[in-house]
């Protein structure tokens, strides 16, 4: 009985070989680098698909904005014979000496480019710092009446204008259109009230407007100008004017900006807001009605007012803070609605 103690005790004690052990650590080895590399594989995935929805996100919201904007481009509110006939008393408008003129008060053109070689008519835009245009890249203005109008509802005579409707949306100091098919008068309101809205002759508010006349063509001869009544049913609508473009930001990285008027600090200007981060550039093609191919800006001329569609393309990134870069080129062509009718 006592011989087998030893042997009992000898057994009881005894553990794993180095062999095993290292068999053991080799099989722990090669499960703990198939989840590692399971992880990482899936970190990388979730990386990929978060910058390219971010990417997508941003060229579907820049899209769907500057799309809205291009095919609003040239509305009035109004069908009117062409050509179209505008009577523009605003003190900064075509009457006014060329120092004092700015682009946004002349409706020349609803819809004007620049390409990269060209100097933006805003000198806010070549200036240094946050907002500045981007060099190397294009920009695009549009004018239009926004979406939001009001009907006449009575004569409009020595600067009152009896309205219909919801009147909350306009402010004393806003650049408006009033038209009829007859014309299109642009004007800037001093006076917001219930039912009525007056504008005047002088400079209070900013800019303000040459006459009280709103006859076509402008005469900024005298106060009361040339005399014209809008009647009842006319449509009053704010002014949109708006110039994109691509802009530096505070972070040093570029966006793409919208200039919009409002009316601030007593006076109506541009103001800019970052609409969509992350995009380093952009060059836009316009299609001209009767032409094959699309064109730069450059090769337009004066001819701005035969383009029916305009194609945008945007170079976009994701977040500079991002482990991941993603880069992305789209394109969008959008039509020109309010060309059609011109033809």
């Amino acid at each position: 009985m006592n011989n087998h103690l030893p042997t009992l005790r000898c057994h009881m004690h005894q553990g794993f070989t180095l062999v095993e052990m290292m068999v053991a650590l080799l099989l722990g080895f090669i499960v703990i680098a198939g989840a590692v590399s399971i992880f990482l594989g899936n970190q990388r995935v979730y990386h990929t698909n978060a910058a390219l929805a971010e990417v997508q996100d941003n060229a579907r919201i820049a899209f769907e904005m500057m799309a809205h904007d291009i095919r609003q481009a040239g509305l009035t509110g109004c069908v009117s014979t062409p050509p179209l006939r505008v009577a523009d008393v605003l003190n900064n408008g075509p009457a006014a000496a060329r120092s004092q003129r700015v682009w946004w008060g002349d409706w020349v053109n609803s819809l004007h480019g620049y390409s990269q070689a060209q100097y933006p008519p805003d000198p806010a835009l070549r200036s240094t710092g946050d907002h500045r245009q981007t060099q190397g890249t294009d920009s695009l203005q549009l004018m239009s009446a926004a979406d939001a109008a009001v009907s006449v509802n009575g004569d409009v005579v020595n600067g009152r204008i009896p309205v219909n409707g919801n009147r909350a949306h306009l402010h004393q100091g806003d650049v408006v259109l009033i038209c009829d098919p007859d014309h299109v008068a642009l004007l800037q309101l001093s006076q917001v009230g219930n039912g009525m809205l007056g504008y005047n002759a002088g400079t209070d508010p900013s800019p303000g407007n040459c006459s009280l006349g709103l006859g076509y063509p402008t005469n900024c001869g005298d106060a009361q100008g040339k005399s014209y009544t809008f009647g009842s049913n006319a449509q009053l609508a704010r002014l949109s004017v708006v110039d994109w473009y691509i802009c530096a930001t505070a972070g040093g990285d570029n966006a793409l900006c919208r200039k919009n008027v409002q009316y601030r600090h007593d006076r109506a200007q541009l103001v800019t807001q970052e609409m969509v981060p992350h995009v380093r550039g952009m060059k836009i093609h316009y299609h001209r009605r009767g032409q094959g191919n699309f064109v730069s800006a450059g090769d337009i001329r004066d001819n701005w007012s035969k383009v029916d569609a305009v194609r945008v393309t945007l170079a976009l990134t994701n977040d500079n803070r991002s482990s991941l870069r993603m880069n992305k080129v789209i394109s969008f062509t959008t039509y020109v609605r309010n060309r059609e009718a011109r033809r």
